[in-house]
């Protein structure tokens, strides 16, 4: 798995372009900024969510993991909250890439992304390993 961190939706857009023409996988995650003093996010559901996702996109052949962070109040990702094209509620939020000019609609929101056997069915793994 290659992980790419973005700050922008300019970024987010070409980023998702490059990885679908090099990658059979791709992958957006919305997920809470780490706060400095401690390097963990400011929301609880991401800390929880994270290994587990990393985990099962992992054992996707040539998968990338597009990362987003999202600031608690302002910034960041959240002109992407209110977008019609992916209708972010909540973090942590998993998206499927389908296309180069947007991302589906299908996608693991909060808790959906803490359970392996979730995860493993959204990537199309079997959720027995």
């Amino acid at each position: 798995m290659r992980s790419i961190r973005i700050q922008t939706p300019d970024e987010l857009h070409s980023q998702v372009e490059k990885a679908l023409a090099a990658s059979a996988h791709v992958f957006v995650l919305f997920f809470g900024r780490e706060v400095p003093n401690t390097g963990n996010s400011w929301c609880p559901d991401c800390v929880i969510a994270e290994p587990h996702i990393r985990k099962q996109v992992s054992r996707l052949d040539n998968s990338v993991l597009i990362e987003y962070p999202v600031d608690r109040k302002t910034g960041g990702a959240t002109t992407y909250w209110s977008s019609d094209k992916l209708n972010i509620r909540a973090i942590p939020t998993l998206v499927k890439c389908a296309n180069p000019d947007g991302l589906t609609k299908e996608a693991l929101v909060e808790d959906d992304c803490q359970d392996e056997r979730n995860l493993a069915a959204f990537l199309g793994l079997d959720s027995r390993l």
